[in-house]
């Protein structure tokens, strides 16, 4: 995992390069501040980034996330004068147009443009998702810890470890045979895939403790951890 102090400088690296393509740019401010997949990213649409009398917003996700006013012109000047701006691809919907018509660029493409900025992906995302635990309501206990697949699902089935994990679909249909299944699963869907999250069964009522530990697998360029 990549340190808060890299992430940092990657931002005001991609704020300071004006010889980079503001496209890219905006990519990779959202990637940096929100850890949003890169899947996700690429998938925005123009309409996403939304400007008020009390400044901008970008939905992604139920709730709009409010853009830091230093960067509301690199946004405004993207919208305006970026990808979407050029006679074919004026009226794409998307906030990333491909070159061809009604496509938005490919994860793998946006993948390759953030080494411009020497970002590791999937190390910048978690580093992005383990400072963003730390801007949680109180109440909320989260410690996020990345750790490999293998070791995720071993872990959990064998000692019951974590409140929440990831689970392969096969290990946890194993668990159904016993004689009281210690995990609730919940599937989800964090870009175009599903993975099965399991909860560990708490009390008689099932109830689901505080969520402490959250665990993301790693996975192929273009896709999210």
């Amino acid at each position: 995992m990549a340190t808060t102090r890299e992430r940092l400088d990657a931002i005001r690296v991609v704020i300071e390069s004006e010889n980079v393509i503001p496209g890219t740019r905006v990519a990779a401010v959202i990637f940096l501040l929100y850890g949003t997949p890169i899947g996700r990213i690429v998938a925005l649409r123009a309409d996403s980034i939304s400007s008020t009398l009390d400044g901008m917003t970008i939905s992604l996700g139920s709730q709009p996330a409010p853009v830091p006013d230093m960067l509301i012109p690199l946004m405004n000047e993207y919208l305006h004068n970026g990808a979407r701006s050029r006679s074919m691809n004026k009226d794409s919907p998307w906030l990333f147009p491909s070159t061809k018509p009604g496509q938005h660029i490919s994860a793998n493409t946006l993948w390759n443009r953030l080494k411009i900025f020497g970002i590791q992906p999937l190390a910048t995302r978690n580093t992005t998702l383990f400072d963003l635990t730390k801007e949680l309501p109180e109440g909320i206990d989260l410690n996020f810890v990345p750790l490999p697949v293998e070791e995720i699902f071993y872990r959990q089935v064998t000692y019951r470890e974590f409140d929440v994990s990831e689970m392969s679909l096969s290990s946890y249909v194993l668990t159904l045979n016993d004689e009281s299944p210690p995990f609730i699963a919940l599937p989800a869907f964090p870009s175009r895939y599903a993975i099965l999250l399991l909860f560990r069964r708490t009390s008689p009522q099932h109830r689901v403790a505080g969520v402490r530990e959250i665990f993301f697998r790693k996975r192929n360029p273009g896709t999210a951890p």
